[in-house]
Parts: C-alpha cells; structure tokens; sequence
C-alpha cells in the first residue's frame, strides 16, 4: 500500500486546510490505493459464483461445438457431398440434411451452400422434388426418406431466415408440398407422416416414431398457408401418447403401423405380426420432442417425464444405457448406446436437471473431449452430439423468435463478469466529480479500473485457440483495444486530472523592457488575397518596436508589391526543406530579439503582442503559443448543418490538450501564432528541418535544452481550417507523416534532456 502522502504527492492533490475534508480524502486515497493494489475490500473480490461458472462453461462449450463442426466438416464432408465413413462411403439424404442444419446453426454459409448443390445435383432427380434417400457413385435408391426431406426443408426455411437468402424459402416450399402429398397419409382430420413416399402405398402405411418432428411441421406453417400443418402435430403427439398412456411402453418401437380403413395404430405389423425393437432409428424422437420444446414450449411436460421415466431407471440400476431395448424395456445388447445418451441428454434438458448433469459428467463430456483431441467417432453418433449440445446450448434456432437478433449476446456471461458495483460507482463519481478534484481522480481510477478488467478479461477469457487463424485474428483485436486504451492514457498524461487552472499571467516586467520584435509571414501557394488580410491585421498590432516580413518561397512579383505596399520587408525564400527552410532564411537576414511566425492565413488581432511579449521578461522563456482559431466552418460543422452550435473539430486540441499540457510547461509549437526568442531557436541552429512537421520538432529540442514554453489560451489570431475532405486529408496525412519521422529518427524517449511526461 502507497503511503497516502506519497499518492497526495505523486498525483498533486493539495492537502484540505479542513480536518473534515482531509479526513474524508485520506478515506477515499485509501480506498483508492485499494483498488491501485488489489485489497479493496469493495472490489478486490472476483466474484467465483456458480452463475460465473455456468458462464465460463457455457464459452468453452460453444467453443467446443464450433470444434466438432470444423473436425466433422474436414473428416466427412467432400465437395458437398456427406460421406458415411461407417458404411462402406455411402452417402444418404438423412446426411445432406444434417450436415445443411449443422451449417446453418453454426453459421457457416459457404459449408451449406456447397453441401445444398451437391444434394440438388445428385439427390433431388425425382419429379417430386424429394430426395432420393441412398447414393454410391450413383443413386442406389430413388425412394425418399420422410425425415431427411423434413430436415432439408427446415434448413432452407432457417437458411433463408439466417443468411437473408428468400431463394432458399422458395426451394423449400416445393418440398413441403410434396412432402405433403407424398409422404403423409391423411384419415379425417389426422395427416399421419409415414416413412417414405412408398409407404402410403401400403396396406398398412409404415410410420417411423423418429421421424415425427412437430417443431417443423410448426415452421412449414409460418411458410405455407395452403397446407394445415397443425393436424400433422396433432397427430405426432397423438401417436406418443398412444405409446406412451395407451400401449404404456417404457420405450418406443423403430416402427409401427397405420389401419388406413380405421386409423388404427398397431406396433405389430397386421399381416406378418412382426414388431420392431428400440434401437438406433428411434433414438432422435427425443431429441425431436427436446427441440419442439424449446422451440415452441408445448404443454406436453407430463409426456416428457414418461419418455424419461424409463432412462432415470435404467441410470439408477446400471449407469447407462445399451443400445437396443425390448418394448418390455429388457436389454437386447450390451453395448452403450453412444447417440442415445445425446438424445435423452437433450429431452432431459427440459425436464430433468439431475439426469441431464449426470449423462454430462459421466458420459458426454469424456466422449467430447476424445473427439476433441482428433479421436475419430461414429459417424452417426457424431451428429446427434452435436445437435444434442446444440439444443441444450440455445444454438439450434429457427431465427424466428422475438427479439432474437439478441441471441447471440451472452448476457448471462456478461453479467457473470461485469463489475456492476464498479461500474455503478464509476457513473455516480462521473455526475458528482465537478464538485471536488479528489472526486475527480477517483472517477479516473475506477474508469480506469474498469479498461483494465475489461482488457484482462479479454485476453484470458477470450481469445480463440480452436479455430485456423483464429489466434492471429483475436490477438490482432484485443492489440487493437488495447491500442485504443493506450490512447487514452496518454491523453490522461498530456492534460492530467483537470483542476481548476488558474490563467496564465507574465511576470513582472523590468523597467525599460522593450523588446523588438520580426514578424515572419511565409507563404508559397496562398492566394494575395488571403495575404492581404493577414498584412492587415499585422500592421494594426499594437507594439512599438515591430518589423513585418514576408517571406516568399513563390518568388512571384504580386507578393513582394503587396508586401511593399504594407510596408512588409520582402524576401525571397530559398526553395529549399520548405517552411522551416524558409524561416530559418530570414533569421540570417534579421535582428529582432523576438520571433512572430504566421501561416499565411492567420490575422492576428491588435493585442497579439501585448498579451504575448510580456512572458518573455522570463529570460527562460524559449517561446509563447496561442490557440488556433478558424473563422470558416470546418467538414464537420458544414457536413453536419450545425455551424457554430458544435466547436471546430481542432478545439479539442487547441484548448483542451494545450491548456492541459501548460499546467506542466508542455505546451508546444504548432506551426502558427507562436513567439519565439531568438536566442532560444539561435542555440538549435535554426527551426528543425528532419521533419515535415517542424513546429513539434523544434518545440521538442527547445524544452530538452531547459527553455521554457507557455500557453496563453486566448483566441489572439483566426485563420482559415481545411474546407473540404481533400484539404483535410492532406493536412493530416501531412501531420502523420512528419510525426512519423521524428518517432523513428529522434524519438523524444531517446532525447537527452526531456523529462518522462515530455
């Protein structure tokens, strides 16, 4: 901890003549020094909360998702085409349309578009606009699959709606209509969606439990007004509570079947009595349920919990699940069903908290991790681990929600590591600081404070180590930021806290001090007319023993008659290191003991000099600057309509920063409008020629050799600013460049002489 009078000290603070109000400054130092050190007992604690936790957790893992998806893409995804790696190579339409809903809830355009070509060109040949469901080389079956044309639909519909590509709505309303034509079998009011385009042909219509996708058929009918697609819900959750309240099945079957006389459902095939298992077709109904849920929050929770009931048994009896039940819920298999746990893991989401946290630890988040080291998955079980996570991470959407565009925004993240209580402080402070300066410099520590956190939350808790290039790009931003913060503080450096500055006053002056004074009026392409003015206000300046020069890099004969007509000595620059070549010319030509240079725009006023000269009765005073002021409106105020009602873009500059910079004698040339000693520029042989910008330079030299400067922040002289975006890009490519020189040439860091702050 800083000993507070060292603080008081280091940052200037004056000591309150009150025992009250020293008392209470000492309190806030010490608070202060607090937050500088890390022990305030107000905000040094980072808050280690379970909702902080949850938030980390919840980065990392929308991190790991983005993983998943760049390791599937690179490993299964060819030129658009989906290939089963377990299957001999074959590629299905169930894969084209998981691999386009992957694309589009991970954001990945390009990916979807190459994947939704390749299913046009070699899928999409029936004359129904559904996809043929098997593909080697060839199609190998042109019979459709009801959920993979389902699934493709959707992802058009989400497509269009995420990437603003109407096209792809369009596309995808010709496949709704068939799949309404084709693939549903429709008894009364009930549309039942089959398996395939093939099965409404049967006697008895096949229907596939895992096909049933209620959150689309909700979706197809924000899109098609033609179709009553709410009779296709009714009947999926029809067909689930048959199961499920009915038949009173632990488990669903892969398959049951339609009566299409009667619309009876049956789970053993009328003819041949046979009845499917569960097993790998039926575990995404889960998942589907899970999603319909968090899409669309239907009152179905207690059929839910009756989907769950069997999975929280079998948990509690063996720690897992196998891959293949009875529909009495016997294990027909000793292997783990991997995809089922992300299916369940989904369902249980929305109901069942405990068994969602257990199948996390215990069974996804280790498989996960080994995918996330390169150890090759299932190719089925590596996409319903990804929509598994994706539902449960809010990152399958259909970009239809209210307000969503607020989605991707982690406000819980945000909140879990914003310093609200810092912050709070930091606003009171900023409406209370004009009231005492100690205000003032602790508003300045907690904004400070806050950059600070900011910036080490970013570069710990930010920057992206999974994605190719992604550490460059994040690195490059937050160097960016913190670039910006720099700024900044710099800024803090040049004006400091902002106490009440008393005016700058010149000192006594000694009987008979009477300077004599050369004016120096370069011009080299500025009009006569704006010389004119210039002269003008010159000659009126009120001084006794005062010379005007112009000085002529032109060498044109109108000048020097302009010049003679105002009584202006008229010499003819030498052409050489531009302005500053030509100032340092007509000190070899002159005697004044004091220097006035004026751009060739700036008309000073009568009182110039008598509210400048005065300072130099200080024999250590090197030169005495005055604000820039501009009679014209700059591109701001003439772009934005608001004249004078806004301060000229410079004003920051010319009286906030100089002013700033004077309270600790840094105030510095700036090209116009300034006093010089001779002898000061005598001693640096003359105004700098390294660099374009001159004014800084010579101004640097002139303080690292101990002449002072000062700022009289009076508007003593107007001029003309830059009048269109040419000029002004010019002007501050000009500043840039020459700024740029004397950081690589002679940094002031390297200078002898100037103080750190200088």
């Amino acid at each position: 901890m800083f000993p507070i009078g060292f603080v008081r000290k280091l940052l200037g603070i004056p000591v309150a003549p009150n025992p009250a109000t020293r008392q209470a400054s000492s309190i806030m130092l010490l608070v202060l020094c607090g937050l500088i050190t890390g022990v305030s007992p107000v905000f040094a604690s980072v808050k280690q909360n379970h909702s902080e936790q949850s938030s980390d957790r919840y980065i990392q893992q929308l991190d790991d998702l983005s993983a998943l998806w760049s390791f599937y893409k690179q490993t299964y995804i060819q030129s658009g085409r989906v290939v089963s790696l377990d299957e001999n190579g074959i590629t299905t339409s169930e894969g084209q349309g998981y691999a386009m809903l992957r694309a589009v809830w991970s954001n990945d355009r390009a990916t979807f578009n190459t994947v939704w070509a390749w299913t046009k060109q070699h899928l999409q040949v029936r004359d129904d606009k559904l996809f043929a469901w098997k593909w080697k080389g060839t199609v190998i079956d042109r019979n459709s699959a009801t959920d993979a044309d389902t699934d493709i639909a959707l992802a058009l519909i989400l497509a269009a709606r995420r990437f603003d590509h109407p096209a792809f709505e369009q596309e995808s309303l010709a496949i709704i209509n068939s799949i309404w034509d084709q693939e549903i079998v429709h008894i009364g009011s009930r549309a039942y969606v089959t398996a395939g385009n093939w099965a409404r042909y049967e006697d008895y219509p096949t229907i596939h439990v895992a096909y049933l996708a209620p959150y689309a058929y909700e979706t197809f009918a924000s899109v098609d007004s033609h179709h009553p697609w709410a009779h296709a819900i009714e009947s999926s959750y029809a067909i689930l509570h048959w199961l499920y309240d009915e038949e009173a099945l632990p488990v669903p079957p892969e398959l049951i079947y339609l009566d299409k006389h009667n619309g009876q459902l049956t789970v053993r095939h009328p003819v041949t009595g046979v009845s499917s298992s569960f097993s790998y077709d039926a575990f995404p109904i889960f998942w589907r349920v899970a999603l319909d849920a968090a899409w669309f929050g239907r009152s179905e929770r207690p059929l839910r919990q009756k989907m769950l009931g069997f999975f929280q048994q079998e948990w509690k009896a063996h720690g897992k699940f196998v891959d293949r039940y009875s529909l009495k819920g016997l294990p027909l298999s000793s292997s783990e069903g991997l995809p089922l746990y992300a299916t369940v893991h989904a369902l249980a989401f929305q109901e069942q908290h405990d068994l969602t946290r257990l199948l996390s630890e215990k069974k996804l988040a280790p498989i996960e991790a080994g995918a996330l080291e390169g150890k090759r998955l299932p190719y089925y079980f590596q996409n319903w681990l990804w929509f598994g996570q994706a539902v449960t991470l809010s990152q399958a959407r259909h970009y239809d929600e209210f307000l969503g565009f607020l989605r991707p925004f982690d406000v819980v993240g945000f909140s879990a590591h914003f310093p609200w209580e810092l912050f709070a402080v930091t606003v009171m402070l900023y409406l209370i600081a004009r009231w005492h300066p100690v205000l003032k410099f602790v508003f300045l520590i907690c904004g400070f404070s806050l950059c600070l956190r900011y910036l080490h939350w970013r570069f710990f808790h930010t920057l992206n180590f999974l994605e190719t290039g992604g550490l460059f790009i994040s690195v490059a931003l937050w160097a960016a930021e913190l670039y910006a913060f720099s700024t900044v503080v710099l800024l803090f450096i040049q004006v400091g806290i902002g106490w009440r500055r008393q005016p700058v006053c010149p000192p006594e002056p000694t009987q008979g001090f009477a300077p004599s004074v050369d004016i120096f009026i370069p011009i080299y392409s500025e009009s006569c007319e704006i010389l004119k003015k210039t002269l003008i206000g010159a000659s009126a300046m009120e001084h006794g023993h005062k010379r005007i020069y112009v000085l002529d890099d032109s060498h044109r004969e109108e000048v020097c008659r302009l010049a003679e007509q105002f009584g202006a000595t008229y010499i003819k620059g030498p052409r050489q290191h531009a302005k500053a070549g030509n100032l340092n010319h007509a000190l070899t030509q002159t005697e004044g003991e004091l220097i006035v240079v004026f751009d060739t725009d700036h008309i000073p006023v009568t009182t110039f000099l008598t509210e400048t000269v005065p300072f130099f009765a200080d024999p250590e005073m090197g030169f005495v600057q005055t604000p820039h002021h501009f009679y014209n409106q700059d591109i701001f105020q003439r772009a934005l309509g608001a004249g004078p009602r806004i301060p000229n873009e410079q004003d920051l500059f010319n009286h906030a920063i100089q002013g700033g910079r004077q309270g600790w004698q840094g105030a510095f040339f700036v090209g116009s409008g300034a006093v010089f000693r001779r002898s000061a520029i005598a001693a640096l042989n003359g105004f700098n020629l390294m660099s374009i910008t001159e004014d800084i330079h010579t101004s640097q030299h002139l303080h690292a050799r101990g002449w002072k400067s000062a700022f009289v922040d009076k508007d003593l002289a107007v001029g003309l600013t830059a009048e269109n975006l040419a000029s002004y890009i010019v002007q501050r490519r000009r500043w840039m460049l020459g700024c740029l020189q004397i950081f690589f040439k002679d940094n002031p860091l390297l200078c002898r002489g100037l103080s750190l702050r200088h």
